[in-house]
Formats: structure tokens, C-alpha cells, sequence
């Protein structure tokens, strides 16, 4: 349930988010909160994918998530001709904020605001020089170990 209220907060924060630019403040959310507490938001496991890091299986929640109501998507066209899509997500439905500790909301807040005019193509280019992605192989686990080597932190 965490893991979809935050998916559902940082979109209604952003007013609809890209699903690449998406999983990677999910990533940034769990990763920056385990730096700070030890202790992740969601629990989630992110795997590196070619795109940067990506919580596992995370197309069937967003697929779930459609399909519960709780989310909308759209197709985006980048390009003239439309050979070009994203895939943009928006909330359907309120996150239970209360589930959530005010740290939890202090870091989701953090995260959305630092990346709040990043494109997918630029939070992408920065996640692949984190050293939780550059350590794992394709497919692998991402350790939480890696936590203590990000760029962000709450002070900044």
C-alpha cells in the first residue's frame, strides 16, 4: 500500500509524471529516505534496467494500479510525426497521506521538488551516475548498501 500511495503522491505533487522520470523518484524517494533513517519508504527492490534504476516488477503494479482506478494514463507524443511516445501518468484518486511518517513526507517532498523540471531524459542521466547503478549488473538487486554513495541529501 505505501508503495502505491507514494506513487500516487509524487504524481499528484508533479501533476502527472512520465513513467521513466517515475521510477526513478521512486528510486531516489526509497534510496534518500534509507540514507537519511536507514530505513527505506516502501521496501521496495529497484533493479537496473538500461533506462536507470526501476523498483522490480513495477509493471504490474502500474498495471494493477490502472486497473483498480487509482491511476490514468496517456500517451505523449514528442515529436512531430508521433513516432516518439511517453507514457504519462496522473492520479485518479487522493494518496492516504496518513500512512506516511513526516520524514516519509519531507523526503517525497524533497525528491519531487529537486526533480520538478528535470526531464526523463536528465533524472535518467543522473541516476546512471549514482553508484548504486553503476556497481549492479543488469537484472540484479540494487543493495541499499549503496544509500550511504548518493548524491542527494536533505541538507542541501
Amino acid at each position: 500500500e505505501k508503495f502505491k500511495n507514494m506513487i500516487l503522491y509524487l504524481a499528484k505533487l508533479l501533476d502527472g509524471t512520465l513513467k521513466t522520470k517515475l521510477n526513478k523518484l521512486l528510486w531516489y524517494c526509497d534510496f534518500l529516505h534509507f540514507k537519511e533513517t536507514s530505513v527505506s519508504i516502501t521496501g521496495t527492490r529497484y533493479v537496473p534496467l538500461p533506462y536507470g534504476p526501476v523498483p522490480d516488477n513495477y509493471e504490474l503494479i502500474i498495471t494493477t494500479m490502472l486497473r483498480e482506478g487509482l491511476l490514468e494514463k496517456n500517451e505523449i507524443s514528442f515529436d512531430t510525426k508521433g513516432d516518439i511516445v511517453g507514457e504519462q501518468f496522473t492520479t485518479l484518486v487522493e494518496p492516504q497521506e496518513s500512512i506516511f511518517s513526516e520524514q516519509e513526507i519531507k523526503v517525497m517532498k524533497f525528491v519531487a521538488d529537486k526533480f520538478r523540471e528535470y526531464t526523463s531524459t536528465r533524472i535518467t542521466d543522473m541516476s546512471h551516475q549514482e553508484t548504486a547503478y553503476k556497481k549492479c549488473e543488469d537484472q540484479d538487486i540494487i543493495s541499499y548498501e549503496y544509500a550511504k554513495d548518493l548524491s542527494l541529501s536533505l541538507t542541501e
